[in-house]
C-alpha cells in the first residue's frame, strides 16, 4: 500500500514536471477549436492587403517594423495583438462547401492576410463576404480546401492603418533607473556621465570632461526628455539626410541601460510645421525637430523644446552643491568677518550656547539656519579647479569665514567667502576640502546676523519685568 502511494505521488511530480517543461518550451497551450495552434513569438511576417492599401510588417530580433507602405519601427503592443487574432483565430469549417461560389465573395476578398509562423512557410487568409446570418465572415486558407466562418473581430482586428501600427515614441520602454550611462555629443563638446552604482540613483558621477559628482535630477531631466520624446509627425529616410540636419546633427545623446542596451538619438534640424493636435483631427502650427534613433529608418518629428532639454552644459549637470557637511555632526560654529557680527557658539546638549560675545542667551533656530545654509551651499559657477592666486578671489585674506567643528572629526571645516564676482553677483567661494574655487549667490551671506540683536533672543517688556 506504501509503495502505491509512493507510485502516485511519483506519477503526479512528474505530470507537474511534464507541463512545467512544455510550458517553458512551447508558451502557451493552444485552445480548443484554434485553426493554427501557433505561438505569437513565433510569428516573424504579417501582412494584411485590402483594396485600398498594403500594411507589411517584419520582426527583427523582439520588435516589430512596418516595411510598407511607410518604413519604420512599429508600436510592440498594437501588432502584437494583430498577431494574436491570427495564430488564436478560431473558425468553423464547412468541408462540403464549394470556395468558388461567387456569393462567398473569395474572387475578389475583401481582406487577405499573409502571415509567416515557425516553419517559414507563409500562410494567406482570404476573406470574403459577411454571411447572411450569424455576424461572420467567409473565409479560405492557403493549403486547405474547407470553408471557413470566421469572426468579424478577427477583420477588425487586422484592419489597421500605418499611423495606428507606427510607433511614435522616441525611446519605447525606456525606464530612467535602467539608465547607466549618459553621453551628450554637441560639436566638440562631448560630456559623459555614469552611475557608480547600479542601483544607486543619487551615485551619478561625470567622467568627461571633469571629473566630478553629477547632479542626478539634471541627468535624470535629459534622460525623460528622450524617455518623453513623442514623434508629431513622421518623414521617411533619404539617401540625402542632410534635409533634416542629421548629416551634422545638433546633438547626440546616447543611452547605456543596465542590459547593455544602447538608445542613441541624433537631433537635426528645427522647423516650423502643421501637425495634427493630440486626440484630434484638428491641425496646430508646432516648433518641431528632426530626430533619428539608432536601429529605426524613420525620421520622427518632436517638439522642439527636446533640444533645449538635452544641450545641457557641465555646469548644469555637475553636482552643485559642494559642501560635505550633515547639519546634525556640527558642535561648534565660529563666524569671522571684517564687516557684521562675528560670533562663535558651541552645542551643550541640544542648546547653542554662544562663546563670543559671552552672556547672551543666542536664537536657536537662527543658529541652525546658518549652518543649514552652509551645507547647502550650491555654485552658481565653477571657476577655478586649482586656483594659483587667490588674492584675485579675495580668498587669501576673505572677508567671511565659517568655521564649523564636526563631531569625531579633528579638522574643522571652513568655509571662505571672498570678492564680489563678475558684474557684482555673487561671492567668489572655498572650502577647506577641497582647492576648487566656486563663485555662489551673494544671498547665502544675508542669512548671516548683522549685528548682535540679529542673534539674540527677542524678550517682551513683561518677560524683562518678570
Amino acid at each position: 500500500m506504501q509503495r502505491y502511494r509512493y507510485t502516485i505521488a511519483a506519477l503526479f511530480i512528474f505530470a507537474v514536471l511534464l507541463a512545467w517543461v512544455l510550458t517553458a518550451e512551447r508558451g502557451r497551450v493552444p485552445e480548443k477549436g484554434e485553426v493554427f495552434a501557433v505561438q505569437t513569438s513565433q510569428v516573424s511576417k504579417l501582412e494584411v492587403e485590402r483594396a485600398d492599401k498594403k500594411i507589411a510588417l517584419e520582426k527583427r530580433g523582439e520588435d516589430w517594423y512596418l516595411t510598407a507602405p511607410i518604413l519604420g519601427l512599429a508600436n510592440k503592443q498594437t501588432v502584437e495583438n494583430m498577431v494574436r487574432a491570427v495564430a488564436q483565430l478560431k473558425s468553423e469549417a464547412r468541408e462540403d462547401a464549394d470556395v468558388t461560389n461567387p456569393d462567398y465573395g473569395l474572387q475578389q476578398p475583401v481582406m487577405t492576410v499573409v502571415f509567416t509562423g515557425a516553419r517559414q512557410k507563409p500562410t494567406t487568409i482570404k476573406v470574403g463576404a459577411a454571411t447572411p446570418v450569424g455576424g461572420k465572415y467567409f473565409a479560405t486558407i492557403s493549403g486547405r480546401p474547407q470553408l471557413y466562418l470566421i469572426p468579424l473581430k478577427f477583420k477588425a482586428d487586422l484592419e489597421k492603418d500605418p499611423d495606428e501600427l507606427r510607433e511614435t515614441n522616441l525611446a519605447p520602454g525606456l525606464k530612467t533607473e535602467d539608465v547607466q550611462e549618459v553621453s551628450i555629443k554637441r560639436g566638440e563638446l562631448t560630456i559623459v556621465a555614469q552611475k557608480a552604482e547600479p542601483d544607486k540613483p543619487d551615485s551619478w558621477w561625470l567622467r568627461q570632461p571633469v571629473d566630478a559628482k553629477a547632479d542626478r535630477w539634471a541627468l535624470e531631466s535629459v534622460i525623460n526628455a528622450v524617455r518623453d520624446g513623442e514623434g508629431r509627425d513622421l518623414e521617411q529616410p533619404t539617401e540625402d539626410m542632410s534635409k533634416f540636419g542629421l548629416d551634422q546633427p545638433q546633438a547626440v545623446v546616447t543611452l547605456v541601460l543596465k542590459n547593455k542596451k544602447t538608445i542613441r538619438v541624433q537631433i537635426g534640424k528645427e522647423t516650423e510645421k502643421e501637425v495634427k493636435k493630440p486626440f484630434s483631427e484638428d491641425m496646430e502650427t508646432k516648433e518641431l525637430v528632426y530626430t533619428q534613433s539608432e536601429g529605426r529608418p524613420e525620421v520622427l518629428l518632436v517638439a522642439a523644446d527636446l533640444l533645449a532639454n538635452v544641450s545641457r552644459d557641465v555646469v548644469y549637470l555637475r553636482d552643485k552643491h559642494f559642501v560635505e557637511l550633515n547639519k546634525a555632526d556640527v558642535v561648534e560654529i565660529k563666524v569671522q568677518r571684517k564687516k557684521g557680527l562675528s560670533f562663535e557658539a558651541a552645542k551643550v546638549g541640544d542648546e547653542w550656547v554662544l562663546k563670543i560675545p559671552a552672556g547672551i542667551e543666542p536664537y536657536q533656530a537662527k543658529i541652525d539656519d546658518i549652518i543649514w545654509d552652509m551645507q547647502d551651499l550650491a555654485a552658481t559657477e565653477f571657476v577655478d579647479e586649482q586656483p594659483d592666486d587667490l588674492a584675485q578671489y579675495g580668498l587669501t585674506l576673505p572677508h567671511t569665514v565659517v568655521t564649523l567643528t564636526l563631531k569625531e572629526q579633528r579638522q574643522p571645516l571652513k568655509i571662505s567667502f571672498g570678492n564680489l564676482g563678475p558684474e557684482r553677483v555673487g561671492y567668489y567661494c572655498r572650502t577647506s576640502q577641497s582647492q576648487q574655487v566656486y563663485l555662489v549667490s551673494d544671498l547665502v551671506l544675508n542669512g548671516l546676523p548683522a549685528d548682535i540683536a540679529d542673534l539674540k533672543v527677542e524678550r517682551s517688556s513683561s518677560d524683562e519685568a518678570d
